[in-house]
């Protein structure tokens, strides 16, 4: 009974906290926006199957004109929930970008609101305290990012990506 009453506070907060965020984060527009001039602006996307936990990933980083600087996709190990894959995503995403790329500081954008959520109001959400410490330590390595909600449609290539990896099997990571 107990994990019972615990997810429907989730469930509340979450709806909660999807409000507040979207509020103060959430871009109605149906198209990408460009950053401001000097920022990066990174798009990501998780496509999650709850029949078989598989999760794919994916992101674009563009430049304040719009250009791509670098996408990727990756296949995740399964994993318990939507929630989990996002986050997961998260961290990957600013693993890449802190390793790999070298790049601080800019905008990462999600089309699921409740990561958002969760990564502004970590204390509400402890069953994820193992993601969300991960994906502020390595913010705070990064020189700060500042994360964003999209539409969906603003978000739709990175979606399309992501959902390859689940719908047709391309396992095979890229940068």
């Amino acid at each position: 009974m107990e994990e019972a009453e615990l997810w429907f506070q989730q469930q509340e907060v979450m709806r909660s906290e999807s409000r507040t965020v979207t509020q103060a984060s959430y871009v109605s527009a149906k198209r990408w926006s460009r950053p401001s001039a000097g920022t990066v602006k990174c798009s990501l996307s998780s496509k999650w199957i709850n029949s078989t936990s598989m999760c794919g990933g994916a992101w674009i980083l563009r430049n304040h004109i719009g250009e791509v600087l670098f996408h990727a996709r990756d296949a995740f190990v399964p994993i318990s929930d939507r929630l989990a894959a996002e986050l997961r995503c998260i961290i990957w995403v600013l693993k890449s970008l802190k390793d790999l790329l070298h790049v601080d500081g800019g905008e990462i954008w999600s089309d699921y609101p409740a990561a958002i959520a969760a990564i502004n109001n970590r204390n509400k959400w402890p069953r994820y305290n193992t993601f969300l410490d991960q994906v502020h330590q390595l913010n705070g390595e990064l020189q700060g990012f500042v994360f964003f909600t999209s539409s969906f449609q603003a978000n739709s290539i990175a979606t399309d990506i992501a959902r390859s990896v689940t719908r047709d099997g391309r396992f095979m990571s890229y940068l």
